[in-house]
């Protein structure tokens, strides 16, 4: 019996010393105030839906520079589509179907938080039936992120255009361009570290910054009364709106040279094509990146 005792007591602690088995790593390097801070990205891929009214935006232009103290940045979104439906316009500058804005923030906090990133040592699946299990195995690491918090402003000008349907028939499409500022709360968050784990090919290495944020938005619609077959249409009798809202996510690459991703959704100011002005804008791109200064 006390052999017994002794084999199972021997067998437990060899389990649990293998199951407590200390996992080395290495931080390559953990730095992030040492992030590019200067970017210039291009957005190849988004959609804007406007209630019933799909607007395309197949390209966006994006320049951003941040400091421990501010950020300053230029966005411009451009639709070649929009543009091709002026064909019957008769007064005012035939454009894009475009967004422009130039905004910056000012930071009233900027700290260094330590956080734990997971980093996966292994990953397998089995089926029992027709149901799949799978299995993770990972490690949580400690690794530094900066965070910056602030307000910011800017002004905007959107151009987009009216549909007048004529005789029931008929369709046009006129110009309208809407000038406005916007103020609201700003975050941006770098991570900026390389994880690699002893004796294994397992890593993990992010090199971004992270944006977040929320604007009020307030504009004036700047629309003039189109001619169509002798007939002058009032276009100020259209549906518009003068304050508006949006809340924004983008997250962009700081490698030399990487991706970037933005998704926002809001009503912005101005002419609107459903009854509420709703609108959602997804991105995909390229993002080119480079260290100014530095964040510190």
């Amino acid at each position: 019996m006390k052999t017994k005792l002794l084999t199972i007591l021997a067998i437990t602690l060899s389990c649990n010393l293998f199951a407590q088995k200390t996992i080395k790593y290495n931080t390559i390097f953990n730095n992030p105030k040492e992030s590019n801070n200067l970017t210039f990205s291009t957005i190849l891929i988004g959609s804007e839906q406007d209630g019933a009214v799909t607007i395309d935006f197949p390209i966006g232009l994006q320049l951003n520079y941040t400091t421990k103290r501010y950020a300053l940045e230029a966005r411009a979104d451009f639709s070649l589509a929009g543009y091709l439906m002026h064909d019957s316009m008769k007064h005012g500058i035939k454009r894009f179907h475009d967004y422009i804005e130039i905004n910056g923030a000012i930071f009233f906090s900027s700290k260094l938080k330590t956080k734990n990133t997971k980093v996966v040592l292994e990953e397998s699946s089995r089926y029992v039936g027709a149901t799949e299990y799978r299995q993770t195995k990972f490690i949580m690491v400690p690794v530094e992120m900066y965070r910056l918090i602030g307000l910011r402003g800017g002004v905007f000008n959107q151009g987009t255009f009216v549909t007048l349907r004529h005789d029931n028939k008929t369709k046009s499409y006129h110009n309208a361009a809407t000038y406005g500022l916007f103020a609201g709360i700003f975050s941006k968050k770098f991570p900026q570290f390389k994880v690699e784990i002893d004796n294994s090919n397992k890593k993990k290495k992010t090199k971004r910054f992270v944006d977040f944020y929320f604007d009020v938005m307030l504009g004036t619609v700047n629309t003039i009364d189109p001619e169509y077959s002798g007939v002058t249409y009032n276009v100020d009798e259209v549906e518009k709106i003068n304050i508006g809202g949006r809340l924004g996510w983008q997250w962009t690459s700081t490698r030399a040279f990487g991706l970037t991703g933005r998704f926002e959704l809001g009503a912005r100011p101005g002419v609107i094509n459903s009854s509420s002005g709703f609108y959602v804008m997804m991105g995909l791109g390229f993002a080119i990146s480079q260290k100014v200064g530095g964040l510190d």
